[in-house]
């Protein structure tokens, strides 16, 4: 089974951009190497550089047991192939030139690309986790909120809402009975209720995409808020359920796979 989104993540991977310049940098179109052994490079080789946090520069704090998450998701997402070399969508990164040579933190765009690279995320990961970035959407335009302390606050279900709309949503589109009952299953233990930190682990790296594509963006106050087109187009669906079940099916948000040609 394979879900339509990116689950098994981790809340220290919400840097796509410095991740996407660091794996690029690490990796090579003819590489052949363990998901250990490149998880700990990636990781010697994030000290090259800080990021951006908040506004300025700060060090890369992030580990091994991160960057296996990290990579676990670029084989997913068609980044990396198994013997951890650049796949297709790791290549249209380099071929659009994303990353300069010369830079001064992991990430960073040249101002001229800007725009395509924001293009370019934001194609790839609708493809691959429409269905959370959607999800995720929503709840914030529900809360009026856009901030991932809120949606992971104690006492909340905010996180527990948008899982369970994305599986109750693939297991109805399934038309398989083990991969039904494998959605239902998560489905009833999220239901169930998440732990702090889980929460932090699942929404993060949504939160990190939709705002390093555009989608979140900050207002004239220095406040953050969805972009006005996506905000008016989520609008016109009533539900988190409704939202989530659309990325899934032919329409307007209908990009996403339920199922990877590769699984």
């Amino acid at each position: 089974m394979s879900e339509p989104f990116i689950y098994d993540s981790h809340y220290q991977v919400d840097k796509p951009l410095a991740l996407l310049d660091l794996t690029v940098a690490t990796s090579s179109p003819t590489a052949h190497a363990s998901d250990d052994v490149l998880a700990r490079r990636l990781t010697t080789n994030s000290k090259k550089y800080k990021v951006q946090a908040d506004g300025g520069l700060v060090d890369w704090k992030i580990n091994p047991d991160a960057m296996r998450y990290w990579l676990g998701n670029c084989h997913s997402g068609e980044l990396l192939s198994r013997q951890n070399s650049y796949d297709y969508w790791l290549m249209n990164f380099v071929w659009a030139a994303a990353f300069p040579p010369k830079k001064s933190y992991w990430g960073e765009v040249e101002s001229d690309r800007v725009d395509l690279v924001r293009l370019l995320l934001f194609r790839w990961a609708w493809i691959f986790d429409a269905p959370l970035l959607a999800g995720v959407a929503k709840k914030i335009q529900q809360l009026s909120v856009c901030d991932v302390g809120v949606l992971v606050a104690e006492e909340t279900r905010h996180v527990e809402d948008i899982f369970v709309a994305a599986f109750s949503a693939a297991r109805d589109l399934s038309s398989s009975v083990r991969d039904r009952t494998a959605y239902r299953a998560k489905r009833d233990q999220i239901d169930r209720g998440l732990a702090y930190n889980t929460r932090r682990h699942k929404v993060c790296t949504h939160f990190a995409l939709l705002a390093d594509s555009g989608l979140i963006i900050r207002s004239e106050t220095g406040e953050r808020k969805l972009h006005p087109g996506f905000g008016s187009l989520l609008e016109s669906y009533d539900s988190l359920e409704g939202v989530v079940a659309a990325t899934m099916q032919p329409g307007p948000l209908g990009a996403a796979r339920i199922f990877s040609p590769k699984s």
